[in-house]
């Protein structure tokens, strides 16, 4: 098993047609190129976003000035092979 860390921006947003879309076209006009994304509904209408980028400062500058609130956190990322088990 191997790991790495990395710096993942998280935005807490309100749960609505576009919001994604106008996330990803933000990073897009600054070439920021996004590596991984899981996006979740929280409660009815509100949601999460979360993002690795490859350029976190960067990313998290053109995403303030759009006008979103972007936290930087440390994650842990885990790699590891899958097993698969033929029964028969």
């Amino acid at each position: 098993m191997k790991y790495t860390t990395k710096k993942q921006i998280v935005i807490a947003t309100d749960a609505g047609m576009g919001v994604l879309s106008r996330l990803c076209n933000v990073l897009t006009e600054r070439r920021i190129n996004i590596q991984d994304i899981y996006a979740a509904a929280e409660e009815k209408d509100k949601g999460m976003i979360h993002l690795i980028v490859d350029d976190t400062d960067a990313g998290e500058q053109a995403l303030r000035d759009a006008g979103f609130t972007p936290l930087v956190i440390n994650v842990l990322l885990i790699r590891y092979k899958r097993l698969t088990r033929h029964i028969g």
